[in-house]
């Protein structure tokens, strides 16, 4: 029979508990987040003192706190002390509840809190009654010393606390040769596109890069070892094979790299975006320091991923894995929500959008030098979301890829050709950045006597019902990427059909600088007389070999289906996706019948096109996804529907069913057709007479406009529906706002959080003025994995509409969600609009 308490526990003895317990509940969960992934501390550039202190910090400064708090109050009166240390015990206990509870059960956030609490009480209850508890949990005090030794010398977090520096250079002779070097690493880069019909560099499509094939050697068969990026981007920088036990993309893991063979006698000027293989010894630029607000900052998101529940931290935070820094950047006011509150989609679009475009900008601008430097930049460029036109103008989207589900594509055909199209219009900036580098060494005069080395780490699939990213047996082109290499004082062109790999690169630069070294590569110089025919590579992803033959991986599977589909020799400016009626584009409604519509004509576009009613070009941005669901009698999948701006017939898409069942339809439309202003864009049906004179019939819109009363306890809707505001009910977030010019920027997610439905639709106000609605309709996957719920899937909305022209208070921005039950429910909104 358990011994029961019998006497009062001496405080040094509640200390202990408080250290053991906080271990149990809080130490040990964040250990393994980070332990695991070590990405995080390589991403906020902490060094072996700062890991040591977090460490140190978390098992014991932080419980030792409490325990101060503790001792406090009872030196002030012992019985409040033992209520606050009951309160503490108690918490504690709810916590590792939860956490084991989580784990193994699926359960409802409240039904899992609840149970929580149950068997926090019961726990508790067991802690002041029972002697034999009370001797295990202070056993368990053992475990905060020894978390946070396993975390510093067994975790794969280990490796950067004994990062292995003192030899990082040796082995290697300075270089005997100055010549200055310029490396471009580009990301998710499927390459078809840069070919023509006949196999060769379509310059009419992408003259950036065909000015650089026309004075530099273009690999055309150059392949790379893996497919993700952090296992890519290393192999580029040390010429080795990936190695699965070195999955930390530092210099810990990679001390033998191509900045530690030139740190020594190079200047650096290196930009990384998701590795950290340039020690801070060389690479000591302000935004690669370690910066103690940003990483306490992230380390309070990491925290709340470790300790919450899985669907809460689903819902409410930004996934980790996504740059593994900056997840709440721009966010203030923290006093006045939950720490767990963020926003998703505003760091998304600020880190990974616009900044990489200003990155690309900058290494221009700082690129080139006359001898004696690296200047190397790995963008997140042409890599998704595609949101960026050839001319650097970005327009707003969703943040999933239309086509795709659970991260492989769909069966639908015509929306992997319109994702097809996005990323050859971003991939159009990409080479409108390669002719502006060029054009910025030559008239810096350095362009001649310059390593210029433009490459990428791995590809992209757009194969119907493949995986985007991950490996399969048939998407092993994903491995095939681009490679130039303009030697010094090259100027003419020459092509290679030889088998190359990015692992040939660092070799290349060891012997065009004249490089004495015992470093061992698994590639060789891309210049070598003697190389061994490369003929296939082996991968273990997932713990699954693969085995892909090079002549497959760079056979062009795509080439037929994109000529097929885009023609090619023709500016990017003129592309669209070739299908029926698509020779329309370009003609002027003038030149058509237009008719107005009858029963069996009548279809309707669900919303509006107020996105184009004032467009500043001059903002950035510009209005060229649409996006839209359509609905009405006439109605059917294959019809064709033709956009016309201003005049002119920008696009014609086909209709078809998204998994809702709806009707939908999706154009990019050519910022060629865009004015400063309001811009007249039309929805029309292309229909024929005798299969030979086609003529428009006019797509209604069927916008509704909202009024929020005087009280704001109801809006009405412009059909007479009245919605009463629930502000206890749960309805979603607007995840981003944005102000760019003369529009405002929406996007974010909503459904009842009682049945899981999505909610109707958005309505935007400013005070009781309303700007904008927005359909709820939009795929979300995210919010699926987070809550469990399939009925969430279709729960996301983004808008794009202009400002009033009188202007507006930002500060009073609000949005409400209206659903069919007749409620409406306010949003939660970003602590902070974006205004560019």
């Amino acid at each position: 029979m358990d011994e029961k308490m019998t006497s009062v526990r001496p405080f040094r003895v509640e200390a202990l508990h408080t250290l053991a317990l906080f271990a149990l509940a809080v130490a040990q969960p964040v250990f393994s987040t980070i332990g695991e992934a070590p990405e995080f501390l390589v991403a906020h550039n902490a060094t072996p003192l700062v890991i040591v202190a977090f460490a140190v910090g978390l098992a014991l400064i932080a419980p030792l706190a409490i325990i101060a708090v503790e001792w406090l109050v009872s030196r002030i009166y012992r019985p409040a002390g033992k209520v606050l240390h009951g309160l503490v015990v108690l918490v504690l206990l709810g916590i590792i509840a939860q956490q084991v509870l989580d784990r193994f059960l699926d359960l409802d956030v409240k039904l899992l809190l609840g149970l929580s609490l149950l068997l926090a009480v019961l726990a508790s209850l067991l802690y002041w009654r029972s002697a034999t508890v009370s001797r295990m949990v202070s056993i368990a005090a053992i475990g905060a010393l020894l978390l946070p030794l396993n975390f510093l010398f067994v975790s794969p977090a280990s490796r950067l606390v004994a990062s292995g520096r003192d030899d990082m250079g040796s082995g290697s002779s300075a270089p005997q040769k100055r010549t200055p070097v310029v490396m471009l690493i580009l990301d998710e880069f499927n390459v078809t596109p840069l070919f023509d019909a006949d196999g060769n560099l379509d310059s009419a499509r992408f003259p950036g890069f065909g000015e650089l094939a026309a004075e530099s050697w273009w690999f055309r068969k150059a392949v790379s070892p893996y497919h993700q990026t952090q296992f890519a981007v290393p192999a580029i920088l040390t010429g080795k094979l990936p190695d699965p036990e070195k999955a930390v993309p530092s210099h810990s893991d990679h001390p033998r790299n191509l900045f530690t063979m030139l740190g020594e006698h190079y200047e650096l000027n290196v930009r990384e975006a998701l590795t950290s293989l340039c020690p801070q010894t060389y690479c000591s630029s302000s935004d690669r320091q370690f910066q103690p607000h940003q990483f306490l900052s992230d380390l309070g998101v990491v925290a709340a991923h470790a300790l919450l529940p899985r669907r809460s931290a689903a819902a409410l935070l930004p996934p980790l894995t996504q740059g593994w820094r900056g997840f709440k950047d721009g966010a203030t006011d923290a006093d006045e929500k939950r720490q767990i509150e963020r926003d998703f989609v505003q760091r998304f679009n600020k880190q990974i959008s616009v900044s990489r475009v200003d990155l690309f900008d900058r290494f221009i601008e700082e690129s080139g030098a006359e001898e004696g430097r690296l200047d190397l930049l790995h963008v997140l460029l042409p890599h998704s979301p595609y949101e960026f036109l050839p001319s650097g103008n970005r327009y707003f989207g969703t943040t999933t890829q239309l086509g795709m589900k659970d991260r492989s594509w769909s069966d639908d055909q015509q929306l992997i050709n319109h994702a097809y199209l996005r990323y050859m219009m971003q991939l159009g900036l990409v080479d409108r950045k390669v002719s502006e580098l060029i054009r910025s060494l030559k008239r810096k005069g350095v362009y001649d006597q310059t390593l210029l080395i433009v490459t990428a780490d791995h590809g992209r699939a757009f194969k119907p019902g493949l995986p985007v990213r991950e490996l399969a047996q048939e998407n092993g082109d994903v491995l095939h990427v681009p490679l130039f290499v303009k030697l010094p004082g090259q100027t003419t062109g020459e092509i290679s059909d030889e088998t190359v790999s990015t692992l040939d690169i660092v070799p290349t630069i060891v012997e065009q600088l004249a490089i004495n070294t015992d470093w061992k590569f698994d590639g060789v110089s891309l210049f070598a007389k003697e190389r061994e025919h490369l003929a296939e590579i082996n991968i273990v992803a997932r713990g699954k070999p693969y085995t892909f033959k090079t002549a497959e991986i760079t056979s062009l599977p795509l080439l037929s289906w994109q000529q097929a589909t885009f023609g090619s020799g023709i500016p990017l400016a003129d592309t669209h996706i070739i299908r029926r009626h698509s020779d329309l584009i370009g003609r002027n409604i003038e030149s058509f019948d237009v008719t107005v519509p009858d029963g069996r004509e009548d279809v309707r576009l669900l919303g509006s096109l107020r996105q184009f009613a004032d467009i500043e070009l001059s903002s950035g941005t510009v209005p060229s996804l649409l996006h839209a669901e359509l609905t009405g009698r006439g109605f059917g999948e294959g019809l064709s529907v033709a956009v016309v701006a201003n005049g002119m017939v920008a696009d014609v898409v086909p209709t078809s069913r998204n998994e809702r069942g709806n009707g939908q339809i999706a154009s990019l439309v050519s910022d060629k057709y865009f004015k400063d202003g309001a811009n007249d864009v039309a929805l029309y049906l292309i229909m024929m007479r005798d299969e030979e004179y086609p003529y428009l019939v006019p797509v209604s819109g069927s916008e509704e406009i909202y009024s929020l009363n005087a009280t704001a306890d109801t809006i009405t809707a412009s059909t007479g529906e009245v919605f009463t505001i629930r502000r206890d009910v749960e309805h979603g977030y607007v995840d981003s706002l944005e102000i760019r010019g003369k529009s405002v920027l929406m996007r974010g997610w909503s459904f009842n959080r009682t049945n899981f439905l999505p909610a109707k639709s958005v309505a935007l106000f400013s005070g009781e003025r309303f700007i904008c609605g927005a359909a709820v309709y939009i795929e979300r996957p995210d919010l699926v994995a987070g809550f469990g719920k399939e009925t969430t899937r279709y729960s996301g909305f983004a808008t794009q509409c202009p400002l009033p022209e009188d202007g507006f208070d930002g500060s009073e921005l609000k949005a409400f969600a209206v659903d069919d039950s007749g409620i409406a429910a306010p949003l939660r909104m970003p602590s902070e609009i974006l205004t560019h």
